[in-house]
């Protein structure tokens, strides 16, 4: 069986979390979807889980360094992969669902044990499943929250104080990555990648 590595402190911080609803704000590069990666694996390998993992599209997923890459070396001998319905399903029933965000009315009947929003992912999905999964995971950006429209806007999430956002509510763990954290001995050629690539610093917090 594979074992889980923590990268960073974001990582494991997320892994351990027992919030029903846990939100993660971390600069591109920080390792966030790798995060909901080993979340999904840990639980699956605790006891018997179904979990939802949702992403952009399949050929985000599917992609050199996705989801679907990600999970079959994290899962190596204890799981097995159908490509055709996207699910990993492990020795002890345990089953994650990759599913992509094209039309939510195919997505009702998922399993809510535990539902995981990579990032980018549309705020109608994640409105109407939050309050019907039993544990959730959200990346998004600070930007994206502060919305009005925002999918913690219509959930009434957020705590405001004077019309300033000062946080989430009671119960919703935030946890933050910086994009210096995922970063060990050997990885500087990738840090200098996503610094190109990306040449600004995006906010983690509120303040």
């Amino acid at each position: 069986m594979s074992k889980i590595i923590f990268a960073n402190k974001m990582q494991q911080q997320v892994l351990n979390s027992q919030a029903r609803l846990t939100v993660v704000t971390a600069e591109p590069g920080a390792g966030a979807t790798y995060a909901l990666l080993i979340k999904a694996v840990g639980e699956c390998r605790e006891s018997d889980k179904l979990v939802t993992l949702f992403v952009p599209t399949i050929a985000h997923a599917k992609a050199a360094g996705g989801a679907v890459q990600e999970l079959n070396k994290l899962v190596e001998g204890s799981a097995r992969y159908s490509d055709k319905s996207l699910i990993f399903t492990f020795n002890n029933g345990s089953k994650i669902k990759i599913t992509p965000c094209q039309d939510i009315n195919t997505t009702l009947g998922l399993a809510r044990d535990l539902m995981l929003f990579d990032a980018n992912i549309p705020d109608e999905f994640i409105c109407f499943h939050l309050t019907r999964a039993y544990k959730s995971v959200v990346v998004d950006s600070i930007d994206n929250i502060e919305k009005e429209d925002s999918w913690a806007n219509q959930l009434n999430l957020l705590v405001k104080e004077g019309g300033l956002i000062k946080g989430f509510v009671d119960g919703v763990e935030h946890i933050t990555g910086s994009l210096d954290d995922n970063f060990f001995e050997g990885k500087e050629t990738y840090r200098k990648y996503v610094t190109q690539a990306i040449p600004w610093r995006m906010r983690t917090s509120f303040n």
